[in-house]
């Protein structure tokens, strides 16, 4: 009982420190930073108490009496935060000074009862030790692997074409109806892409495109509002390749009909522009250094085949086992697995957790 509740406070205390992604994916935003307490507390302040745990006090010391406690300040348990993950958010610390105040307790308790000599917590503890070390490598090469100014602005001059945005105006005709049977033929691409030509032309002539819209939904059958026909800021890699055809087209100029699964459509270009390298800064960022980890990564482990008994590992479960699999979480001590290089985060134990102090009042 004592060692799976152990390990459930470590893997919950390693969880909450991996809350945000080391390499953010080139459409989200870095995680912003944890915001600050709203009300200011000094750095020696205590954080969190543990009444009738003291165990630095002298031998003879009451666990009942008020002078047995254990205080961890602000500045120490800010300590393991920025060591875990310095952007884990209000309650994930919450969660994790619950945690770690009943491994204080537990941890204590073991070291009393002479656990830290057995041999299998020295193997634990090495194995532990190479985690963190291949987690902390991992960690230096992500930093290593951040581009200059210069190599981004490289990247974007040279794909450009990537960050053209254009506006649209669009217009849909859906291929089926609300009301349609499953048995009820639907109409042909050639059907639709005659039926989109009228509306082109109409649109051609200056007709507005909410209005024509609204008159293609009505005409079906649609009781739901038609969808909005204005599209701002569409990037290349947000567009279907079956439209990549609209970058093509000039400002003010009508698409053909383009026929999809779903029903026709007809494009107006409103507007065209590239997007500005102040606003892609980040994702190039984040996309460069992506690559350069995954190529270091790639220099350090593609060598790295293991030859695998596959008589002892299927013995554990019976069932063929593919390469770099192990055997079911009952043949060998639960442990975190290596996390991928593009799922390692920014939080990484960095550093031996601040030990807290004991004090008697």
């Amino acid at each position: 009982m004592f060692k799976a509740l152990l390990s459930a406070l470590l893997l919950s205390c390693l969880a909450q420190a991996q809350l945000a992604p080391t390499v953010p994916s080139p459409a989200r935003p870095a995680q912003p930073a944890a915001p600050a307490p709203a009300v200011e507390v000094p750095p020696n302040a205590p954080v969190i108490t543990i009444n009738g745990f003291c165990p630095d006090a002298p031998a003879n010391t009451d666990p009942k009496s008020p002078e047995c406690k254990t205080i961890v300040t602000r500045a120490q348990f800010e300590k393991l935060i920025d060591t875990l993950n310095a952007k884990m958010p209000p309650q994930a610390r919450q969660n994790v000074a619950n945690d770690y105040a009943k491994m204080l307790v537990l941890s204590s308790e073991a070291k009393k009862r002479g656990l830290e000599d057995t041999q299998r917590y020295k193997d634990l503890v090495n194995f532990v030790k190479m985690q963190v070390a291949a987690q902390e490598l991992l960690h230096s090469i992500q930093d290593q692997s951040k581009p200059s100014d210069a190599e981004i602005a490289k990247y974007y001059d040279d794909n450009k074409a990537k960050y053209e945005e254009i506006s649209l105006k669009r217009v849909f005709l859906p291929r089926n109806s609300p009301g349609a049977k499953p048995t009820d033929p639907k109409p042909t691409d050639e059907e639709l892409k005659a039926e989109g030509e009228k509306i082109r032309t109409r649109l051609a002539a200056g007709e507005d495109f909410d209005k024509v819209q609204q008159e293609i939904y009505t005409a079906k059958g649609y009781k739901s509002p038609p969808p909005p026909t204005s599209i701002p800021n569409w990037r290349r890699d947000a567009v279907p390749p079956a439209q990549a055809s609209l970058f093509d087209l000039k400002q003010g100029e009508l698409s053909p009909v383009m026929v999809e699964p779903a029903g026709a459509y007809v494009y107006q270009i409103t507007e065209k522009k590239i997007t500005p390298l102040d606003s892609v800064k980040s994702e190039i960022q984040s996309q460069l250094g992506s690559q350069k980890m995954r190529a270091e990564m790639d220099s350090l482990t593609s060598s790295i085949k293991p030859d695998l008994n596959e008589t002892y590992f299927r013995g554990f479960s019976g069932s063929p086992m593919g390469p770099g699999m192990v055997g079911p979480a009952n043949a060998s001590p639960r442990v975190n697995r290596m996390p991928s290089p593009a799922a390692q985060t920014s939080s990484a134990p960095k550093a031996a957790a601040p030990k807290a102090s004991t004090q008697q009042q």
